[in-house]
């Protein structure tokens, strides 16, 4: 099964979105400047209704609802795109001297407050929803159903006005920073209600900086999360271009497939049906003219990219644009986060690779994991599930009639049973130790923030009073009674009704604590 290349999340058969993220699968994301390129026909597939991101209560508010973009006349081009200034305020990036300095969301009944380091409330009533702050200091913030933004503080930065900002709103909750989908200089997309007779959009999207200065005008089209980078794609009548975090068109919407490779060089497929994939740079000078049929990076290791040849197979190449591993794969690869190994795949059979392209597990294996920080993957063979590490050793027991899978972003493992009379779920750790167990199916187990995975109590029939067991990425117990968390980089806020503590993420030993 295919895997989002940024979130890691399993898609559906020919997925042109992820469900996830949004991201374009296999090619559909990002880079370029305008080249005279002959108008081509128009993508045969639909595009997704709508992205949804689930988190746990309390958390990140998140959503992007659409339909298939127009051939409006407001949908983009490069003589529409409007830039309040010609070197935007986008670019001078503030960066925090230190983290302590910005404030902390918490929950206060009904409604969000701040408070500093030192647990002390700052504001006490910011809104109904707000996220983690940017590295300007600026945080999406929900009041009367609008959104608008705050300082660290709480002060207004931008009254509430818009149904969106940063991919925010109010009919989901997400799995993301505002600094993940901002830009790299805290660029973020907004959204208004699209009142036109002949509407296609429910809403119109623009761009804004952290000061709420308008960047791009709304308009029918579509923009994917600038997921921290200056860049990202858009979609127009269908079609894939790049846009800049000023609003300044890089490539026009003319392909069928751009894919920002990395920070130099740019892919892109006129016609998914008779073309392959060229590489230009940021000019739109041909780097390359290539065999492959589809190319897309790798969400854990920049610079490197995934590419499928004619033949089906597939390998990586580096910046460079030199084979990293040889395309002898014949589906998805998986690497792991430490770039050592390679998933890979021979007759829809699952091995393990080094990097370099050296076998250190035949390919027998209906399902691997990609290895975590410690070596250890799951598997599949023969209908069971089990542990294993890099050589091959089996880790702890097998398990029948059920499914194994890594906890994604964490070293953890995530066991589940098919049996419906009698649903269990266990979190293992990588000796294959039972650290949680619950006797219920949990369609819901997350690991956002980073380095942290928490299972919300399903069988709370209240949303409100949904606690959860947060762990850290090895498994150690933070909370049992989480109702609502806070990233802090190498801490987290816990609160835990009216108790509130920060905790060290890696050793869990409180910092701080209080009953508010």
């Amino acid at each position: 099964m295919k895997k989002c290349s940024k979130c890691g999340t399993s898609l559906v058969e020919n997925a042109k979105f992820c469900s996830k993220c949004g991201a374009p699968i296999q090619g559909e994301a990002l880079e370029l400047t305008p080249k005279q390129v002959p108008q081509k026909k128009k993508m045969s597939y639909m595009l997704v209704v709508g992205v949804v991101i689930v988190a746990l209560v309390g958390g990140y508010l998140f959503s992007q609802t659409t339909k298939k973009p127009s051939d409006s006349k407001n949908s983009i081009t490069s003589s529409d795109v409007k830039i309040t200034e010609k070197e935007s305020t986008a670019k001078k990036k503030v960066t925090k001297k230190e983290s302590t300095a910005l404030g902390i969301p918490y929950k206060n009944g009904d409604h969000f407050g701040l408070m500093d380091h030192q647990l002390k409330v700052i504001n006490e009533d910011i809104g109904s929803a707000t996220v983690t702050f940017n590295d300007q200091g600026i945080s999406p913030f929900l009041k009367n159903m609008k959104w608008g933004l705050i300082n660290s503080k709480g002060d207004i930065i931008l009254e509430p006005k818009y149904e969106a900002i940063g991919r925010f709103n109010i009919n989901h909750m997400n799995a993301y920073t505002a600094d993940e989908l901002q830009s790299t200089h805290g660029v973020m997309d907004f959204q208004v209600k699209n009142d036109g007779d002949e509407k296609e959009l429910s809403t119109l999207t623009g761009l804004m900086d952290s000061t709420g200065k308008v960047i791009l005008e709304p308009g029918e089209y579509m923009i994917s999360p600038f997921m921290g980078k200056s860049m990202t794609t858009f979609i127009k009548n269908s079609s894939m271009g790049i846009i800049s975090e000023t609003g300044e068109i890089i490539v026009e919407p003319i392909n069928d497939q751009c894919v920002i490779l990395t920070d130099q060089w740019i892919g892109i497929k006129k016609n998914s049906e008779t073309s392959k994939f060229e590489i230009v740079d940021l000019k739109g000078n041909t780097v390359k003219e290539t065999s492959y049929e589809s190319m897309y990076g790798l969400h854990n290791f920049d610079d490197h990219f995934v590419v499928t040849n004619s033949l089906g197979k597939s390998g990586i190449l580096d910046k460079n644009l030199k084979e990293v591993m040889p395309l002898e794969s014949s589906s998805y690869l998986t690497i792991s986060d430490d770039h050592k190994y390679v998933v890979f795949n021979d007759k829809e059979k699952n091995g393990l690779k080094t990097i370099k392209g050296d076998v250190l597990i035949e390919a027998k294996y209906s399902y691997l994991s990609a290895p975590n920080k410690h070596g250890v993957m799951a598997y599949s063979e023969n209908g069971s599930f089990g542990l294993m590490d890099v050589k091959g050793k089996k880790i702890g027991e097998t398990f029948e009639n059920s499914s194994l899978g890594q906890a994604y972003g964490t070293n953890l493992f995530m066991y589940t049973s098919m049996d419906t009379e009698n649903p269990t779920t266990k979190i293992l750790d990588s000796e294959g130790s039972v650290i949680v167990e619950r006797h219920v199916f949990m369609g819901g187990t997350y690991s956002f923030p980073k380095g942290i995975y928490y299972i919300p109590d399903s069988n709370t029939e209240n949303p409100e009073k949904v606690k959860a067991t947060v762990l850290n990425e090895d498994g150690k117990v933070l909370s049992t009674e989480a109702s609502f968390l806070s990233d802090l980089d190498k801490s987290l806020l816990i609160q835990e009704g009216r108790h509130i503590k920060i905790v060290d993420k890696k050793s869990g030993k409180i910092v701080k604590e209080k009953e508010i």
